[in-house]
């Protein structure tokens, strides 16, 4: 294809440059017609959308599975290649605040929880991230209080309710930390992560209490 755009380009400039006899011209035509220049299109590299969105969400799978693995390294390329393409993608972003929270990076988890929200402020599940950076540091009422506003946004996280729950334990409520417990038993009464966390905590109650 490459060649025979080069020698229909060559031979133009040649004939008409240089005036050759009409013979020449209509044999030109005649390898014009038989070999027809190839189109510019096809030298163009770049991938159809249709490929790009399937590699997209191809790489977002494996990051995941990468995360759920504790490969956070290669997470956290394949996550940053991600972000390049789709800066404001929510998803890639919550990703990369957990990977980076995973590793004790508080700081930069703390950064794509907020860049998470400005693209979204309805989603809870970045004000819970940025909540766990605040209970990590020790700065428990930022922590609940974050909790709390993602719980009021997305009332059936489940996940919520276990990161205040922990949060008012660490700050010596265990009454509040309990109602949390009950509150996400209302919405998922089968979970066994939620029952046994609770049960936990429940005894931990009563054994400060004796």
């Amino acid at each position: 294809m490459q060649n025979t755009l080069v020698l229909y380009i060559v031979s133009s400039i040649f004939i008409f440059k240089f005036n050759l006899p009409y013979f020449y011209i209509f044999w030109f035509a005649f390898l014009t017609f038989v070999f027809p220049p190839p189109s510019l299109k096809c030298f163009d590299d770049s991938p159809e959308p249709t490929k790009r969105m399937l590699s997209f969400q191809g790489l977002a799978e494996l990051a995941h599975r990468e995360y759920q693995a504790g490969d956070f390294e290669a997470a956290e390329r394949h996550c940053m290649q991600l972000w390049r393409q789709e800066p404001d993608n929510t998803g890639v972003l919550l990703l990369l605040s957990s990977i980076h929270f995973q590793c004790r990076r508080l700081d930069r988890s703390a950064h794509f929880s907020t860049l998470a929200i400005k693209q979204n402020p309805l989603l809870a599940e970045a004000y819970s991230n940025l909540g766990n950076v605040y209970k990590e540091r020790g700065q428990l009422q930022e922590a609940i209080e974050h909790y709390r506003h993602a719980l009021r946004l997305k009332p059936d996280f489940i996940d919520g309710y276990i990161n205040l729950a922990a949060a008012l334990v660490a700050a010596g409520d265990m009454e509040g930390a309990v109602q949390a417990y009950v509150s996400a038993l209302q919405y998922n009464p089968v979970s066994k992560r939620l029952l046994v966390v609770f049960l936990s905590q429940h005894s931990r109650k009563q054994t400060s209490i004796v």
